[in-house]
């Protein structure tokens, strides 16, 4: 066949102008591109189709463009929801992109290369049954359809498995406190990731943290508590609290972050309180409560997997280090 030719059917087949009795679906363009796959892409093919498994050089099967396509050319017995494309892409994948689905859809558990399931695929646009149980369902960083609910702040109200954890141990009560979506009942605090960081660290500065909380001491691998979080984030502490000078790792208390981020109580009173670590040592609340300069870096790319700690020490060393000169000059 002619290249003209080639080109007058690839056109039919994107205005639906092929003729009634035609065979030759598997005739192919660019890339492996079939006719079969430029009807589909606009919806041209005839109802008795059934080469679906067509690929281009990508894999990429008729069924995988009409499932692009929002289905609307898949017949309703379709079955053959695993094709896949070179990276494991299945036609399920696509249609879970598209939010259509059968009712008795069941290949939850189908991944792609880097372990990304329908599921998963499912969760990230919203479109899970309400009866969907197979939470712990991982990719090849054990992040489940769970932490994918959660990051889309669509879990069910009976979910219970919030241990379940990536591989960094990030749990899927970690992502919910991200959200702020932890249900008012919630009460595993406690739970760590593999810094240390407890899902109290992520939750402190939430709508629905609780007012009765006691555990500031719980730190991270760093010494970061879960009351230098809360400052951080520019939270007020309960008006009994007075462990100050608990300090992280590099001698920095829970007053000098407090003071940095200008949420001291007004009868605050323990200014001489100094930071023993060799980032900012000497250095007092005071001198921080003065400074004014620091400014909270907001939750990147929506990342929460390590504490602000290196950040505020770096900023407070610099600070230590401006004192320091001073004191040279005068000297």
């Amino acid at each position: 066949m002619i290249k003209d030719e080639l080109v007058a059917l690839f056109e039919a087949a994107s205005d639906g102008t092929l003729p009634a009795d035609f065979q030759g679906w598997r005739l192919v363009g660019n890339n492996g591109w079939t006719v079969a796959h430029e009807a589909a892409k606009n919806k041209h093919l005839p109802k008795d189709f059934d080469a679906w498994a067509l690929a281009d050089n990508d894999g990429r099967t008729v069924a995988h463009v009409a499932a692009e396509a929002r289905c609307e050319q898949l017949p309703e017995d379709f079955s053959d929801w695993t094709l896949a494309d070179n990276s494991g892409h299945t036609v399920a994948h696509e249609a879970a992109e598209w939010r259509v689905f059968p009712k008795d859809f069941e290949h939850w558990a189908v991944a792609d290369c880097d372990g990304w399931t329908v599921a998963h695929e499912a969760a990230s646009h919203d479109y899970l049954p309400l009866d969907f149980d197979q939470w712990e369902i991982a990719d090849d960083y054990g992040w489940t359809v769970a932490h994918e609910a959660a990051e889309h702040r669509y879990l069910p109200q009976n979910f219970k498995k919030w241990e379940l954890a990536n591989t960094i141990g990030w749990t899927v009560a970690h992502e919910a406190a991200r959200q702020d979506m932890l249900p008012d009942d919630f009460d595993r605090w406690e739970l760590r990731d593999i810094d240390g960081m407890t899902v109290a660290h992520v939750a402190v500065g939430s709508s629905n943290f609780p007012k009765d909380f006691k555990h500031w001491d719980w730190a991270d691998i760093q010494g970061w508590t879960v009351a230098h979080m809360a400052v951080y984030l520019g939270a007020r502490l309960p008006e009994d609290f007075d462990q100050w000078a608990m300090a992280a790792g590099d001698g920095l208390t829970v007053a000098h972050v407090a003071a940095l981020m200008g949420v001291l109580p007004d009868n605050f009173n323990q200014w001489g309180l100094v930071v023993v670590g060799y980032e900012g040592i000497g250095l007092s609340v005071a001198n921080l409560a003065l400074d004014g300069g620091f400014e909270r870096q907001e939750d990147i790319d929506g990342e929460w997997c390590r504490s602000p700690y290196e950040d505020v020490c770096e900023y407070i060393g610099q600070i230590a280090n401006e004192y320091a000169e001073m004191r040279e000059e005068k000297e």
